[in-house]
């Protein structure tokens, strides 16, 4: 019976406008190093940079999320690490709107948005009874909506609102995460994992400044909790606790307990 091969199958995570020089010695260099040394001793490497990977017809299917976490889970089913790897520069990445929505959480949520912006996000929002439990689901675009530029502002718009509605609602921070998290955020948070192992083995973290030092801050040691845009933190190491809590002391990002709003927004948010 033939041994399987093992396979060390890689996620990239990172904002697509952010270190593309980085991107391109990995995917020139690096990781075809890697897949020939794999080879060799009899495994495969394959790394899993959607940058190329999610076509403009899933982002128009509102489908870039649910690509891109599936492809996390998949790397992590192989059991082999690390399987994620975080390269974060200053920007804090594009906020996609949540795909689908239990029923009973949007429309605690919608009803606490203002009329005007209600009336737009339940006519973006379907829903599917089908669904057990029943949720709302975003639809795809369509017709003038199809063009990025125009579809950027009116996803922008409806952002802002379901973000509001969802702290008004009174939501726990792990369930606005998905309303208030860009998609970077959401990937590291995935590809953590969920135990200090997963994160401390399975994940390697690339940073080229003090800022980012935070976002990758996003850990295990629940002692030193950090509100960084939208959402809390969790920070995992000693090194990186000196790191976070100095940019804490210099940016004004402060120590938070998750009944507090955030402040001052020191990224560049797209």
């Amino acid at each position: 019976m033939p041994t399987p091969t093992r396979t060390f199958r890689v996620f990239v995570s990172s904002t697509f406008e952010d270190l593309k020089e980085e991107r391109n010695v990995l995917q020139d260099r690096v990781f075809p190093n890697l897949a020939e040394f794999c080879d060799a001793m009899g495994a495969r490497f394959q790394a899993i940079d959607l940058r190329w990977g999610v076509r403009d017809e899933a982002a128009v299917n509102q489908k870039t999320m649910e690509i891109c976490l599936s492809e996390i889970a998949r790397c992590q089913r192989t059991g082999i690490k690390p399987n994620f790897i975080i390269l974060l520069g200053e920007r804090y990445g594009w906020c996609p709107l949540p795909a689908h929505i239990e029923a009973s959480e949007f429309e605690a949520v919608s009803a606490q948005i203002a009329p005007r912006d209600r009336a737009l996000i339940e006519s973006w929002y379907e829903r599917d009874d089908n669904s057990v439990p029943p949720e709302y689901l975003l639809k795809p675009r369509t017709n003038e909506w199809v063009d990025a530029n125009r579809w950027t502002e009116l996803e922008r718009q409806m952002h802002a609102a379901l973000c509001q509605g969802a702290l008004e609602a009174g939501l726990p921070p792990e369930r606005r995460i998905r309303y208030e998290a860009s998609a970077t955020h959401q990937e590291i948070l995935m590809g953590l994992g969920s135990t200090p192992e997963d994160a401390n083995t399975g994940v390697k973290s690339f940073v080229d400044n003090l800022r980012a030092a935070v976002v990758v801050a996003v850990v295990m040691a629940r002692p030193l909790r950090i509100q960084y845009p939208g959402a809390v933190y969790h920070v995992m190491n000693r090194d990186t606790v000196k790191q976070a809590t100095s940019f804490v002391r210099v940016a004004g990002v402060v120590e938070t307990s998750a009944e507090q709003t955030h402040h001052r927004d020191v990224t560049q948010p797209r």
